[in-house]
């Protein structure tokens, strides 16, 4: 981890350098030779306070050759080999300062390649690091590097945020725990080319971000298959002869050759039985043996996963701690450490009147405390701790599925030994079986004999030689060597150990300065002291920047005498501590002459804000961000990012529950289902209007009701449809004329209250319509040819439509004016040409209907019944 965190910090050196190899020097500027290590300075007559310049020393010339040389840089604490080192002191003699500097080739042994001649300063010139980048300047390029004039002009203009920065890495450096993390943070942001506080950050992530691996193994168990020699049953052959005698004495002859063949046949048995249980025993052995084997390889996995356990809770007791310690920076941390600037006027102005008596007058400055950047960095670290714990506690996660897996691989191997040895109980039980199933089988042939001989004996032999096996042997090894459980629990050793979730602050807190002035005039004599006090809130929700407080901090009873043309205010302590060689506790910005005493050098004015107009939090004077937002999350509207107000309602006055505030929703309904139109019929609707394509206008009348979801309309039409619009669906000369429409549908409708006085009403349905209409005279040809006259006719058509329409309204009162299109199906039935003679369907072949599709559009005008 050690040399990973090593080559991590080396890149994020190489990466700085690489960003600026194209702009800040020639070639390849220090790129190729190698390190430098850049030592503390040392300090000569210097105070304990004077002697806080040092870190910033060391690490602006580190910055500045890695930055503008391209070099590898390493410092005191490195392990990395350096081919140069850079050494320097700070003297202060007879009240200056001096500084010089050396490098030295360390690997060659070359002596000095550059040097930096004693030079004199100020405190002031070390404080912001200007004479340090002129050393910086000359030092590279005794080093043969040579940089272009973006690097030199780059160099030599030291921002405030570099300033600040290397300020910020210099305490990360002399401190340790929750305020070494916050300073790299802090040095980090405000100059991400820093690099050792990039390095450093890299190192804190990394150990944050590490997590152990779980690995565990089970070496196999197998049950071995015993080989042992088979028993066989010799075959007993018998020769008889005429003789008596002869066959007598041969009877007994090979009686005795059988008796001693038996004999060595059942010491060869007992012999083959006695290495078969030697065989079993020697795997029963083996089989215990390597079942407690693994369960002591298992155990000593558990010991260490234990030991991983105890390191990852205490990394995440740790990490808890410091996420506690961040979360409550505002109480603790930024207690010693405030994230305010003090801004002050350094010109002092008249306050009240002279006394002329006296000699006297009192004089005045503006000062302000102003809010930084710091507490930004809390976020940041937060969200880092965050990422550590979820590691840290992920891994705890995987100890446990650890702990699982070597409870489990114990209970297999325990049962994969136990089956192993039954295994083998069950195979000495077979061998055994063969035993006594070739004994029975030879004591048949010895009984078989006496029979075929009339012999007496040769039963005898075979129960006299019989070979008898141990049915019990095996079954004694498996209780002798029988598994015995490791008797693990894994739930014992399982620990997910702390938990954190981030939580707000409880109470506003204040920080309160106490600060002390001196004015002097232009000879250099303090001629009024002045103390004012400044009383800051932070608000309890985390994290908040904390507002400006500012002052008129007064000098009492100045002397006449003692005023000259300039005069200077200085700031000496806060809260008791000095300002001038502190470098840890509080910033002090004056406003500058070079800019009319407008701004700081940081451009800020006397209360904080830049010359856009915002402070460094991005806020307007209006306390609005450049996203329209105010600390609180509010638009000037007085609406959050979620729309909604501090009264919890939309810009369209609805709520969060879906409700405006007359108590409807969208929908125009109410909590308990009721429309805020009234339940029954709501409105009678008149106007005019007209098919399009052609058509002739429609005028009429209908009325319609709702309730919830369910419509209902009755029309009525008045109008005339000239022959040209059916066209495209009729074969014949004629035209509709004084028609008269009735309808009534019926479907599903809405109806939609929208912002300004407006409604918008719908519906989808369908119902029965009714068409009355003359038809002009006209000629029709019948199928034999003939030609007639149809003369004048009245003619009724019901059909069914559907349609889909809707109203837009605008309301005033009782009554609304709108307008309203639909969309129209018409379905006819009886056949057309049945009705009307010479009329003839077209998209219908079977002539049994006819389908209209028409877009009615009109205005309407509608009394409001609620």
């Amino acid at each position: 981890m050690k040399r990973f965190l090593t080559a991590l910090c080396t890149m994020l050196v190489v990466a700085v350098s690489a960003l600026s190899a194209q702009t800040f020097y020639e070639g390849q500027g220090g790129k190729n030779m190698g390190a430098i290590r850049v030592a503390m300075p040392e300090g000569v007559g210097l105070t304990t306070e004077e002697a806080e310049i040092l870190p910033l020393v060391r690490i602006k010339l580190g910055s500045d050759f890695a930055k503008y040389a391209g070099m590898r840089v390493v410092d005191e604490g490195d392990d990395l080999e350096a081919g140069y080192t850079l050494t320097g002191s700070v003297s202060k003699r007879a009240g200056a300062y001096w500084i010089t500097f050396e490098i030295k080739d360390t690997l060659k042994s070359t002596g000095t390649k550059a040097t930096y001649p004693p030079v004199q300063c100020t405190l002031a010139e070390l404080q912001n690091l200007k004479v340090i980048a002129a050393a910086s300047e000359e030092l590279i390029g005794g080093m043969g590097i040579r940089l272009t004039q973006v690097g030199k002009d780059a160099l030599k203009k030291t921002t405030t945020n570099e300033v600040d920065a290397v300020n910020a890495a210099a305490n990360a450096s002399k401190s340790t725990g929750f305020a070494q993390t916050i300073y790299t943070y802090i040095a980090d942001q405000l100059d991400p080319t820093l690099a050792e506080a990039a390095s450093k950050k890299a190192k804190i992530q990394a150990e944050l971000f590490k997590a152990p691996e779980v690995t565990l193994t089970l070496p196999p168990i197998t049950v071995p298959q015993i080989a042992v020699s088979e028993f066989k049953t010799p075959e007993i052959k018998v020769v008889a002869t005429g003789n008596i005698r002869a066959a007598a004495q041969q009877k007994d002859a090979e009686y005795k050759a059988q008796k001693e063949a038996s004999r060595v046949r059942q010491e060869s048995s007992n012999k083959s039985l006695k290495e078969m249980q030697d065989a079993f025993l020697v795997q029963f052995k083996a089989q215990s043996d390597a079942v407690q084997k693994q369960q002591t390889e298992l155990l000593k996995q558990r010991d260490i996963l234990l030991g991983q356990q105890k390191t990852q809770l205490a990394r995440q007791r740790e990490i808890i701690a410091q996420l506690k310690e961040a979360e409550n920076s505002s109480a603790t941390f930024f207690t010693e450490h405030p994230p305010f600037e003090i801004i002050y006027d350094p010109r002092a102005e008249q306050a009240g009147t002279q006394n002329l008596e006296k000699g006297i007058v009192d004089l005045r400055f503006r000062i302000t405390t102003a809010g930084t950047t710091a507490m930004q960095v809390i976020p940041v670290i937060l969200a880092d701790l965050e990422k550590g714990l979820k590691t840290v506690t992920q891994s705890l996660a995987n100890i446990n599925t650890g702990f699982d897996t070597i409870e489990a691989q114990l209970k297999q191997a325990e049962t994969a030994g136990s089956n192993a040895l039954a295994q083998l109980v069950r195979n000495y039980a077979g061998q055994v079986a063969k035993v006594e199933t070739s004994e029975t089988h030879y004591a048949e042939q010895l009984a078989g004999l006496d029979a075929a001989l009339k012999t007496t004996g040769y039963a005898q032999l075979g129960r006299d030689y019989a070979v008898k096996p141990d049915k019990g042997y095996a079954e004694g090894l498996a209780r002798t060597y029988a598994i015995k459980s490791a008797g693990y629990s894994a739930a014992k050793d399982k620990n997910l150990g702390g938990t954190w979730s981030r939580t707000t602050g409880t109470k506003d807190e204040t920080k309160t300065f106490v600060i002390e002035a001196r004015l002097e005039n232009d000879a250099g004599k303090t001629i009024g002291t002045a103390r004012v006090t400044l009383t800051n809130t932070i608000v309890a929700e985390a994290y908040t920047q904390p507002p400006n407080a500012s002052e008129w901090c007064v000098f009492r009873d100045v002397p006449i005498a003692s005023i000259t043309d300039t005069m200077r205010v200085t700031i000496q302590k806060v809260n008791g501590k000095a300002v001038t060689t502190s470098t840890t506790y509080i910033k002090v910005s004056a406003l500058t002459p070079e800019s009319d005493y407008r701004y700081t050098e940081d451009g800020l004015d006397i209360e904080g804000f830049a010359k856009n107009g915002r402070d460094r939090f991005g806020y307007d004077k209006n306390g609005f961000a450049r996203n329209g937002y105010n600390r609180e999350g509010y638009d000037k509207a007085g609406y959050a990012r979620s729309g909604y107000n501090r009264e919890g309602h939309t810009r369209g006055g609805y709520d969060r529950t879906g409700y405006n505030r007359a108590g409807y929703n969208f929908w125009g309904y109410d909590k308990n289902g009721n429309h805020r139109l009234g339940r029954g019929m709501h409105g009678v609707t008149a106007g005019g209007g007209g098919y399009l394509g052609g058509n002739a206008g429609f005028g009429g009348a209908s009325w319609f009701g709702r309730y919830r979801w369910f419509y209902v309309e009755l029309n009525f039409y008045g109008g005339s449809f000239p022959a040209l619009v059916y066209q495209d669906y009729l074969l014949g000369d004629f035209e509709f004329q004084d028609s008269v429409q009735f309808n009534f549908s019926g479907g599903a409708g809405f109806s939609v209250l929208l912002p300004g006085r407006f409604m918008l009403s719908g519906v989808i349905g369908g119902g029965a319509w009714f068409y009355k209409v003359d038809v002009e005279p006209h000629e029709v040809t019948d199928k034999e040819g003939n030609v007639k006259t149809v003369k004048d006719k009245t003619v009724s058509l019901p059909y069914f439509c559907m349609k889909a329409q809707i109203d837009w309204f605008f309301l005033e009162g009782v009554w609304g004016v709108g307008l309203r299109a639909a969309y129209i199906g018409e379905f006819m039935s009886p056949d057309l040409d049945k009705v009307i003679p010479g009329i003839k369907t077209r998209f219908i072949p079977s002539n049994s209907g006819m389908y209209f599709e028409r877009l009615y559009v009109g205005m309407v005008f509608s009394p409001i019944f609620r």
